[in-house]
């Protein structure tokens, strides 16, 4: 019996191959993810909306705690219903992480059709609610296209797959 198993729940991506449940959890990514990796793992994911968004956030959490820049800089990555201070129902943050200061991070994750924008409508209520002061950063992951300009933040810009720091 293997000890592989996907993320907690869900798809585990193996960068070399798309998506297959066959990577050890915690173990690094054998290689980079390329473009033509990260399509077909795009496109292994279900094509029922609430289904691809609740895939994709657990690609998102697999990647934050495997890729070495996010991993050395967080203690630990949350799904939002799974944080241990949740304080009422996803409305826009998807993902929290909290770094190896105690600092934590609302994140976003946005698993469209790369080839379609993401309405504004979509972000904002993101945007409010990672606005509370317990976070110090904001991280919008997406694979369709955003953009968003705060004007009374000149801190917070979104830009396909940006982030905005405070």
């Amino acid at each position: 019996m293997s000890n592989t198993k996907p993320l907690e729940r869900g798809l585990m991506p193996n960068l070399e191959t798309g998506i297959e449940a066959t990577q050890e959890v915690g173990e690094p990514p054998s290689t980079t993810l390329s473009h033509g990796n990260l399509d077909a793992l795009l496109a292994r994911l279900p094509s029922e909306p609430k289904a691809r968004g609740d895939e994709f956030e657990r690609v998102v959490q697999w990647f934050l705690k495997t890729t070495p820049v996010y991993a050395s800089e967080f203690r630990e990555v949350w799904l939002w219903d799974d944080w241990p201070e949740r304080y009422g129902i996803d409305k826009g943050i998807d993902l929290v992480a909290e770094t190896h200061e105690g600092k934590l991070w609302a994140i976003q994750a946005k698993g469209y059709d790369p080839n379609n924008r993401v309405p504004t409508d979509h972000i904002d209520s993101f945007i409010s609610e990672s606005a509370r002061s317990i976070f110090s950063h904001r991280l919008l992951i997406s694979t369709g296209n955003v953009i968003k300009v705060i004007a009374s933040d000149s801190n917070t810009a979104f830009g396909v797959g940006g982030t905005a720091r405070r």
